[in-house]
């Protein structure tokens, strides 16, 4: 693997991170919706970030007023009551996010760092 190409692939892991985190927040008041969550993994040789694994928290969400859907005597009735909110932290989401945005910023200090080292040796070599 090249150099700078490991902090590359750690920037389109913490990306899709990212997307994650956003769509978690973008449901936060969907009733019904579980939270999904990322696992990161290291690349073939111990080299680079990649996406392991998108899951599904399975945590139950707490119980918000909406209608409820009742079959009564053989027909489908809406009825006012309760039905499971979304169990989305959004207090969690946003530390998440803040540290992937900083894993994110290393990484792009680290690409710049190594574009400036090859610019200054070429220039040395002309």
């Amino acid at each position: 693997m090249q150099i700078g190409s490991t902090n590359a692939s750690a920037l389109s892991a913490f990306g899709v991170d990212m997307l994650v985190r956003a769509n978690n927040l973008a449901n936060v008041n969907t009733p019904g919706f579980q939270a999904q969550n990322l696992s990161l993994m290291t690349g073939t040789d111990g080299q680079g970030v990649l996406v392991g694994l998108i899951s599904t928290d399975k945590t139950p969400g707490p119980p918000v007023p909406g209608l409820v859907s009742i079959t009564d005597g053989g027909r489908e009735v809406l009825s006012q009551g309760y039905v499971e909110g979304s169990n989305t932290d959004i207090a969690r989401e946003f530390v998440h996010m803040i540290g992937t945005q900083r894993a994110y910023d290393a990484n792009a200090v680290a690409i710049r760092t190594v574009d400036d080292m090859t610019g200054m040796l070429l220039n040395m070599m002309i």
